[in-house]
């Protein structure tokens, strides 16, 4: 995860006669040329400083370090990585890094999914990242409403471990639902560390969109810097999330709780992560159960800001299943549910509350219990409950 030095030295030696079940060191740049190389069975590479770049191994088993990877080097056949520890190094995967127009920032969210999904089938199980500084382009056309479609997505059984020293920024925007990062449908995930930066403050307000249904306009409160959407067996532990236009986290399902394709979102861990001035609500629940939030930081949710105002309910955290009637029978219609939600040892704060009299709160209405809520800190602002059971 750090850029190792690499030598300048061209290898002395080509692959045309590498034998079964042999180890190459790379100590040396091995230019493929464009080539394609057939590789007998089981070649291991290691790394040793040098690269190996524009081609092509095709594999019959074995294995490569993780280092001598690259955007010019192909993978075909049977192969791994030798550790399932990978370390992104942003030089080797053109991504660029600093402020960029929105063609590259959309480049850089092609290229870093695509990597993501490469080391994964290639047996990586912890992606690392250390310093990296970038923007992605995440929203799509206006009228495609899948928070996920367009958003950096992690696989199942993953971990992206990211430092003190990573920030995952939002491209700024006119669409009224991008997500930044996602977990769609995925299980056993694990994000810590790192940064994840919305455009609050930058994002264009005034651009119109056409739902499924003809309507038009949007107070653009549905942009989310990450979406849980029927996630099971999740862990975010460590990661700072700030300044979306809409939600900091939003924790939801797939499809209605009453329908028999529904994809519950369960067992999931919140803990160690600040959530700092969403526009909206800085972490949301609408449609899960099994929740833990432990030790977490809520500042300032909902507040106004330099550029953008606070947007209704405008609060730390909320939870907010839908809920109906059947206009017929008058029975409740539960669209959504939130169930099993543990709330402990948090803090939650309004920096300025008489600049921002409605920001802040926890708000929980409409969930099933058991909703328990202990020994959390509140520092100008403080708990609501409405029409909430157990």
């Amino acid at each position: 995860d750090t850029d190792p030095e690499l030598t300048d030295i061209p290898c002395d030696f080509d692959l045309n006669n590498v034998v079964a079940n042999s180890s190459i060191v790379v100590n040396c740049i091995l230019d493929l040329n464009e080539a394609t190389v057939d590789l007998p069975q089981n070649v291991n590479f290691e790394f040793e400083g040098g690269i190996i770049i524009n081609g092509t191994l095709n594999f019959s088993g074995g294995n490569i370090d993780g280092k001598i990877l690259n955007s010019t080097l192909d993978l075909q056949g049977d192969v791994k990585l030798s550790d399932p520890c990978f370390g992104f190094i942003p030089s080797r995967w053109d991504i660029v890094q600093g402020k960029v127009n929105d063609q590259t920032a959309t480049k850089n969210r092609d290229n870093i999914e695509l990597l993501i999904n490469m080391v994964k089938e290639l047996g990586a199980t912890k992606f690392k990242i250390n310093a990296f500084d970038a923007y992605f382009k995440v929203d799509g056309p206006l009228n495609e409403g899948v928070p996920a479609k367009h958003a950096i997505n992690l696989p199942s059984d993953f971990h992206l471990a990211m430092s003190s020293e990573t920030h995952i920024r939002m491209q700024p925007n006119g669409h009224f639902r991008p997500t930044l990062l996602a977990i769609y449908d995925e299980k056993n995930v694990i994000m810590s560390g790192g940064y994840l930066h919305g455009e609050r403050d930058e994002h264009n307000y005034q651009s119109g969109y056409v739902d499924s249904d003809g309507a038009t306009g949007s107070t653009h409160e549905w942009v989310n810097t990450m979406i849980i959407q029927g996630g099971e067996n999740i862990t975010i532990d460590g990661v700072t999330f700030t300044d979306p236009a809409g939600d900091c986290l939003n924790i939801t399902s797939i499809y209605h709780f009453f329908d028999p394709r529904h994809i519950r979102s369960k067992n999931i861990t919140l803990k160690n992560n600040k959530f700092i001035r969403a526009r909206r609500t800085n972490l949301v629940i609408t449609n899960a159960e099994y929740v833990y939030i432990e030790n977490n930081e809520f500042i300032d949710g909902g507040i106004d800001t330099e550029n953008s105002k606070g947007i209704a309910p405008s609060s730390n955290f909320n939870i907010e299943p839908v809920r109906g009637k059947n206009p017929d029978t008058g029975e409740l219609i539960e669209y959504e549910r939130v169930s099993h939600i543990f709330i402990k040892n948090n803090k939650q704060i309004v920096n300025d509350k008489t600049a921002n009299p409605r920001a802040g709160s926890f708000q929980l209405s409409h969930g099933n219990g058991p909703i328990i809520v202990e020994n959390n800190e509140m520092i100008n602002t403080g708990i609501s409950f409405t029409t909430t059971d157990g």
